[in-house]
């Protein structure tokens, strides 16, 4: 018989959440995290730490004329993965076991066309939204002596699909 485990603990965190007919807010923190997972339908078990993590996001609903702001933020602080999981990425042990910091935070301008939560928006032939600006203003993935980092600043005008970005990225 096909068994599953799933252990999750942390040392505290926040959680926020807010939704109205304009937005919906999302924000979850945790500190000193800890994770295994096992089954038989597994090939290894994982188990998985880190000092932080965080996401949160916000994301108009609401129509408007002008562009509204949406955000996100994500990361990790200290990311470990057990032997098991890299010994499946990495059987040859050449990639540094250290641990990994991620971090993604960035602001946008999103033009909403209709209202999201609306029937008109689920049966639309065209897209709801349009992204007319996005903010990186930070970017970071490290571990090891290894680190890349970068920011960003870009425009997109209206009507484009895809969308083409004007403005410059920064990576280093």
């Amino acid at each position: 018989s096909d068994a599953f485990d799933l252990s999750y603990v942390n040392e505290g965190g926040t959680m926020t959440f807010a939704l109205s007919k304009d937005a919906f807010d999302y924000g979850v923190t945790a500190q000193g995290i800890a994770t295994s997972i096992a089954g038989t339908e597994m090939p290894v078990p994982v188990q998985a730490s880190a000092a932080a993590s965080e996401l949160a996001f916000s994301v108009p609903l609401a129509a408007s004329p002008t562009p509204s702001d949406a955000s996100l933020r994500f990361g990790y602080t200290d990311l470990m993965a057990s032997d098991g999981l890299w010994s499946l990425i990495d059987p040859a042990g050449q990639v540094p076991r250290s641990p990994v910091t991620l971090l993604l935070d960035a602001t946008a301008q999103v033009q909403i066309m209709v209202d999201l939560m609306s029937e008109q928006a689920m049966m639309a032939d065209t897209p709801p939204a349009e992204l007319r600006a996005l903010n990186v203003a930070a970017l970071e993935l490290s571990f090891g002596d290894t680190s890349l980092t970068g920011n960003a600043d870009m425009t997109f005008a209206p009507g484009q699909m895809p969308p083409q970005p004007v403005g410059q990225a920064n990576l280093s």
